[in-house]
């Protein structure tokens, strides 16, 4: 019978999470499977439902707060479970101003905290003065005396009253009264009421499952108390019953619930919910309706399924209670409520779902379904059909212009479904061509005269109903180079019997060039070759040897992979003129004929034609060969890189690539480019642009377009017949211009003075202005005699203009003032932008007549304006007017960066920082500013590292790449666009320690006995240290078997030898050593080979006499199974039982024999037979046995009672327990030892020679807390016995875990606390249930020897215990937690951190600690963390 949910746990109300953390909220609920699960928050649903009973929230964020509840479900119904407040933890910022307050001195005043925005409520500490106030009872007013008054009652004084632990009777209204001592003032009070609340308990509360008649009414009662009175909600399967609105169902508060005339339908999981302000209390009950046996709703159907595909069996059944549901394939239960087997899946529904299908899931799969009214079963067929796949994918291929390619493609698949292939290219089908060019047979795909047009990617495409597949393969089409272009030859100046030669780079025909041949011709002699391999790169080269006043010619040609290509003049049966292949023939009937036309033929491809006659006698001979090219055709590919860009308001410029050479399939013609306004695409412009052959790239505009217009470009290729295919069009919008209106012009202010003799009344002033040398251009303008400066507007930049201004009086026009005369000797400047009072700058003597004045000491790229005065015996002049702003020219930084540190910041890298230059500095524009970093080593090996870093206001830079655990100094400079500026002082640093980069050297074995080999090397080069050498790990195990490798340390550098024991007698191990640091090992060296001496061999093994007769017996054996060498042959002794001991028959066997029939025995007697093996050392070890000579044999009986005592049970081994059975008149020889784990391994031989002798047998090698059953089987003589009875299940003991937690990051969260991360160990090495873990940290003192301390921890067991025994730890007891924070550590310090799994055995073992600093630093900037795992060197402030 299926079981519907149910809780199990306790409920846990409220939760609070930091925020950023991660929340994990588990719903714990029994019944059968498949229980299915749905999370809501706030009443509404975030999950779907599935069979994932954990909610996990990464970082939890403020909005993520609320009620949680997750519903659970099967078959037989559903239900709620308890709700959760989650509250997210947070710390805001306080907002508002500072509070500032006036009291009179005695009165009393609040001081309320900023607000604040947190959860919880914040603990508020008040300090005055930077000193902390501690909280008292002093009351705010002299002589006030507080009281607490109930129903009249006093009951209390102070301002604070506590009631402990209150109850329902502490309700009501509570008076606190204050009145004043020694005072006829009357007492105040004030009133508050008190309610106290009692969460909801049930009175009376349902079975877990009630029982239901049809058509009767079934009572379920719940009820709650509490105060206040709580409210009741009920549900069925998590459904409120408000929203079902059955009116059958009737709720009272007196009884509970009242189900009227039982239906069928209302089976399921009631749920009654009780809650007040208080909390909540819940109840439910299984309704279970009887009388309806089941019935097929939809019964299953037989189906086809492809293997890797779902299967989904359908089985919906009616009946009451609901029937539980049981699927069978033969008598294995594959799923019901109680078994899960992987891929096999019971849903919901009752349907079977099967995922991934297998070919071994065929067969038939029947559903039962059963109530108490009975069981009714159905049965339907699975057929799976095998996959279809491609088995013979097709290959990339590359072939020869004109010849035939074949791309082969073919597939597996079912027999008993049809299959089809589909062959596309580029996504369009490639069909068969009627011509039979192209052709599909079987799969295959046959292109023959191939040319540059079926170049592509081709996809082969299988078919079927039971799965399709897809390969593709690229095809390539290779063809003879074309000649070289524009060869060129020139006297060469300077020798007379060479010339110079140049061409261009021709099309290589898809194949690389592998060289140039080049030949000549002297006074028109026969061509010869002059160079047979020119380097394919070069386009030029000298001719030297010639003969002087001789006429030369030169002719060259290109050579690839496919052959010769043709020579620059020289042209040369039908077959592709130079390529290779067979000619290919076409016979024509009529002696008449003198022509012929072939068709199918390859454009733009020269062709050798040959014709010959035939007759009933045979072929006869070809004519010469006669060479013709087809015509061309249009190129097959765009023009290639194209790129566009607007160049102003009405022109694009394009720029493009040829289309490669093989596409163009002819005389390259041009190129179209073409642009078309967005809005208008049939208005298209096009400018034809000439090729130019020896450029890469080429380039072209288009002008006369539309100002601020978007535009598609697009360009082809085109040949003599038509256009290529366009490239893919480009939006582009043409640049903005000014405004129709016109350029309002460059403005000039021009002013002026009142003349010094006006010689009358001044009426107005006249001004003149005109270009420099044209006076067709002059303007004037009138103004008013108050006017003495005026704007002109309209001006030409860049243009010299000339001036006049003139006075006009009643008289007339007055002169035009000179130009300003020079100024004096005295000189000031000001700094233009930044408005710094004017200031001497220099000043010159005895210098009357000059006109010009060299300032010096001025700072570079800086503005200045000046201003002059002279001075004479008289005294001095005015200051002239300013000059115009001048700016001094750029020059090199004058001083390096200041505050330069350097800082280690990882094994490899050394972090620099330093202040950048002032503005004032910079002496350049700060776009030109950068600085320069080097770095070298101190040893002087090594080249220097030089980096440059762009941007003025850059403060630090990272350089990577360097040696581990080596002394660097580095220096800065600035530099601008003049050039660089001095260096800043040297500063040294040193990067972290880091793995050794090398092996040690050296390595070599001997051994030194059969059990013993002494492992010698020598240290690790100096320069692949990288740090301090803690010691040496070795490795070794049996070469050539399954065996785990074996370590053992050797502490310090200086220990170069180990002596390896116990080993193996005679075996071959492999060995190799490390060295290894505080950081981690360092590479393996090279492995050693090499095999102990040999040993005597121990006794031959599974001794059986199969064939006993009264005078003869056959012994059989096999070899030992320590061997210890070679086996060189075998002796077997024998003699009757009870006689002289002393007394035996020995015979030596070879050393391939593996059996012996020893003859001339004495009938019914028991004989003592010993077997021993030999090597070059001795005789081994024997083994004996003895043997009854008849013939009344039988096999044996199998061993009983099996059983492992719960003593005997440990982690990892068990003692099984037997008593042995009869041995069928004759000798046991020895027990086999069979194991199974639970709960579906396979049975295993665990041990195949225990001894016939022994009742007991420790199986070792298990795995702890792992459920196993055992059997075993006896041998004698004649066979092996039947197998005995299984023991009962065992389970071993849970042990430590084998491995600890993996820590991931140690990241600092304040100055006192880091945040360990940690990943969990596997699953299968936890050894039992993991039940948390264990952190462990130290502080490590600054003077201590922490490479070598950390090293002993990282590799020796005693060391361990030791830094476990000094070291502080935390007890984690969450499996599920990943992190946490390590608080109240101390600034500025060194610590080592490790962590252990542990469960309830114990602690697992550690792996290397990792190591942290604070580093203290004076502040300058905020520092970045930097790691370097596993042993990261932290610093932050």
């Amino acid at each position: 019978m299926e079981v519907a949910p149910y809780l199990r746990g306790t409920a846990r109300l409220q939760q609070v999470v930091l925020e950023g953390n991660r929340l994990v909220l588990s719903c714990l609920a029994g019944g059968s499977w498949p229980l299915e699960y749905r999370w809501s928050l706030n009443g509404n649903n975030i999950t779907d439902w599935s069979s994932q009973y954990r909610l996990s929230i990464e970082q939890m964020q403020r909005s993520d707060a609320g009620v949680y509840q997750c519903a659970v479900r099967n078959r037989m119904g559903a239900l709620v479970h308890w709700k959760t407040q989650v509250h997210v933890a947070f710390l805001g910022n306080y907002s508002g101003e500072d509070q500032r307050k006036t009291v009179t001195q005695g009165r009393a005043t609040i001081l309320s905290p900023p607000p604040l925005a947190s959860y919880p409520q914040p603990v508020v500490t008040w300090y005055k003065d930077g000193q902390k106030i501690i909280p008292n009872n002093r009351l705010p007013v002299e002589n006030l005396l507080l009281s607490w008054k109930r129903e009249g009652r006093r009951i209390g004084t102070g301002p604070r009253l506590i009631l402990p632990a209150p109850d329902s009777s502490d309700s009501g209204m509570y008076i606190c009264e204050a009145a004043l001592s020694n005072s006829t003032t009357r007492p105040v009070e004030a009133r508050a009421h008190l309610t106290v609340t009692a969460p909801p308990s049930l009175a009376m509360q349902p079975k877990s499952r009630t029982i239901g008649d049809l058509e009767r009414n079934v009572e379920i009662p719940c009820v709650a108390t509490g105060v206040p009175q709580p409210r009741m909600e009920w549900f069925k399967d998590t459904v409120p019953l408000s929203k079902l609105a059955n009116p059958r169902y009737k709720v009272t508060m007196a009884t509970g619930l009242t189900v009227r005339r039982v239906q069928p339908g209302d089976g399921g999981v009631f749920q009654c919910i009780a809650r007040n302000a208080a909390g909540e209390t819940q109840a439910y009950t299984q309704l279970l309706v009887s009388s309806v046996a089941p019935l097929f709703a939809l019964p299953p159907v037989d189906q086809t399924v492809t293997e890797g595909h779902t299967a989904v069996f359908h089985c919906q059944t009616t009946g009451a209670p609901r029937p539980a549901i049981m699927w069978r394939k033969g008598t294995q239960v594959l799923a019901s409520g109680s078994v899960q087997i992987p891929r096999f899946s019971l849903l919901q529904s009752g349907s079977l779902q099967i995922q991934p299908i297998s070919s071994q899931d065929s067969g038939e799969y029947t559903c039962f379904a059963s109530n108490a009214e009975g069981t009714i079963n159905s049965t339907a067929t699975l057929t799976v059909l095998n996959r279809t796949v491609i088995s013979v994918p097709p290959s990339d291929l590359r072939v020869i212009k004109g010849t035939t390619a074949v791309l082969k493609c073919n597939a597996t698949h079912d027999p008993r479904v049809n299959i089809s292939f589909r062959w596309e290219r580029g996504g369009v089908a490639v069909v068969s061509s009627s011509g039979g060019r192209v052709s599909v047979r079987q799969g295959s795909l046959t292109i023959g005269q191939t040319w540059s047009g079926d170049i592509g990617d081709y996809t082969c495409t299988v078919l079927s109903k039971a799965g399709n597949d897809s390969k593709t393969a690229r095809l390539e089409v290779i063809e003879l180079p074309h000649s070289p272009r524009s060869l060129a030859a020139k006297l060469n100046d300077t020798d007379s019997r060479s010339v110079l030669l140049s061409w261009l780079r021709p099309f290589d025909g898809n194949s690389p060039l592998l060289y140039y041949l080049l030949e000549l011709s002297e006074n028109n002699s026969p061509w010869k070759v002059y160079l047979s391999e020119v380097d394919p790169i070069v386009t030029n080269m000298t001719v030297g040897g010639l003969t002087p006043a001789r006429t030369y010619q030169f002719r060259l040609c290109a050579v690839n992979q496919v052959g010769r290509g043709q020579y620059s003049s020289e042209t040369q049966r039908y077959r592709l003129a130079g390529l290779p292949g067979d000619y290919q023939e076409k016979n024509i009937t009529s002696p008449e004929t003198n022509y012929c036309l072939l068709k199918d033929l390859i454009i733009w491809t020269q062709y050798q034609i040959q014709v010959a006659a035939y007759t009933g006698a045979g072929l006869g001979v070809y004519s010469s060969p006669v060479t013709e090219y087809t015509l061309q055709g249009v190129p097959t590919a765009p023009p290639q890189d194209v790129q566009v860009v607007a160049v102003n308001s009405t022109t694009i410029r394009f720029t493009w690539s040829p289309p490669p050479q093989q596409f163009i399939n002819g005389i390259n013609q041009g190129y179209k480019l073409m642009v078309w306004p967005e809005l208008y695409p049939e208005d298209v412009t096009v400018v034809t642009i000439t090729p130019d052959y020896p450029a890469s790239r080429h380039t072209g505009l288009v002008s006369g377009l539309a100002k601020f217009t978007w535009y598609y470009c697009s360009t082809l290729c085109f040949t003599t017949p038509g256009d290529g295919p366009r490239s893919a069009p480009t939006l582009l919008q043409t640049h903005e211009d000014a405004d129709l209106l016109g350029d309002p012009g460059h403005v000039s202010q021009v002013s002026w003075s009142e003349p010094e003799d006006k010689n009358g009344i001044v009426t107005g002033y006249v001004l003149r202005w005109e270009v420099s040398g044209a006076e067709s251009s002059a303007q004037e303008k009138s103004l008013s005699n108050s006017t003495l400066q005026y704007h002109l507007s309209g001006l030409t930049s860049t243009t010299s203009y000339s001036l006049q201004v003139a006075a006009v009086t009643a008289a007339g026009r007055g002169l035009s003032p000179p130009p300003p005369s020079p100024p004096g000797f005295h000189q000031v400047m000001q700094e233009d932008d930044r408005e710094e009072p004017w200031k001497v700058l220099y000043q010159e003597e005895n210098q009357p007549d000059t006109n010009s004045i060299q300032i010096p000491n001025l700072s570079p790229f800086t503005q200045y304006r000046f201003r002059m005065r002279q001075l004479n015996i008289v005294g001095t002049s005015p200051l002239s007017s300013p000059s115009r702003t001048i700016q001094t020219l750029q020059d090199a930084p004058d001083s390096p960066p200041t505050q330069l540190i350097l800082q280690s910041s990882s094994q490899t890298s050394l972090k620099i920082k330093w202040k950048p230059l002032e503005e004032s500095e910079y002496n350049s524009s700060p776009e030109s500013v950068g600085y320069r970093l080097r770095v070298w080593r101190n040893d002087g090996q090594g080249d220097e590292r030089t980096v440059e870093i762009q941007g003025v206001s850059t403060t630090e830079c990272t350089v990577e790449g360097l040696s581990p655990w080596t002394h660097y100094q580095a220096q800065i400079q600035a530099y601008n666009s003049i050039g660089p500026g001095p260096w800043s002082n040297t500063l040294p640093a040193m990067t972290t320690e880091s793995v050794p980069s090398g092996p040690p050297q050296n390595v070599t074995a001997e051994a030194i006995s059969s059990t013993k080999i002494l492992l010698t090397w020598t240290p690790v080069l100096k320069s692949q240290k990288n740090g301090v050498i803690l010691g040496y790990k070795v490795f070794y195990n049996e070469r050539d078997l399954v065996s785990p490798r074996r370590e053992q340390l050797v502490s310090g550098e200086g220990r170069v030898s180990l002596m390896l024991s116990p080993l193996h007698k005679y075996t071959v191990y492999e060995l190799r050593v490390l060295a290894f640091t505080r950081s981690g090992d360092g590479p393996l060296s090279s492995p050693v080979l090499l095999r102990t001496k040999e040993d005597v061999p121990g006794p031959p093994v599974r001794v059986v006499f199969p064939e006993v007769r009264l005078t003869s017996v056959r012994v059989v054996w096999q070899p030992p199974t320590s061997p210890n060498g070679i086996v060189l042959g075998y002796q077997i002794s024998y003699r009757l039982e009870g006689r002289d001991a002393l007394r035996w028959t020995t015979v030596e066997v070879g050393s391939t024999g593996r059996q012996f029939t020893v003859t001339g025995l004495a009938p019914e007697q028991t004989y003592t037979f010993r077997l021993t093996a030999r090597t070059a050392v001795g005789w081994g070890q024997e083994h004996q046995a003895l043997v009854v000579t008849t013939e009344r044999r039988e096999r044996p009986q199998p061993p009983r009672k099996l059983s492992v005592p719960q003593e005997g049970v440990e982690a990892r081994r068990v003692q099984l327990q037997w008593v042995t059975g009869g041995s069928g008149s004759s000798p046991l020889r020895y027990f086999t030892v069979q194991m199974k784990e639970l709960p579906d391994g396979a049975w295993n031989p665990h041990t195949a020679d225990v001894p016939h002798n022994v009742t007991n047998w420790t199986i070792d090698g298990l795995k702890p807390f792992t459920s196993y059953k055992l059997r075993m089987l006896a041998t004698n003589d004649v066979g092996d016995s039947v197998l005995s009875k299984e023991t009962e299940p065992v389970t071993t003991l849970q042990d430590v875990p084998d491995k600890p937690p993996v820590i991931i990051s140690v990241k600092p969260t304040t100055t006192t606390s880091v945040l360990v991360q940690w990943k969990a160990p596997s699953d299968d090495s936890v050894n039992g249930v993991l039940t948390g873990f264990r952190l462990y940290y130290r502080e490590i003192p600054a003077n201590s020897s922490t490479s070598a301390e950390a090293g002993g921890q990282a590799n020796s067991t005693a060391s361990s215990a030791l830094i476990t025994a000094k070291s502080t730890f935390k007890t984690i007891s969450s499996a599920t937690l990943t992190e946490f924070e390590l608080t109240q550590l101390k600034k500025f310090q060194r610590y080592q951190i490790f962590m252990t799994s542990s469960n309830i055995v114990g602690e697992s073992l550690r792996l290397q600690p990792w190591m942290f600093l604070w580093e203290r630093q004076r502040p300058l900037w905020p520092l970045t963390l930097s790691e370097s795992p596993p042993c990261p060197l932290l610093p932050w402030r």
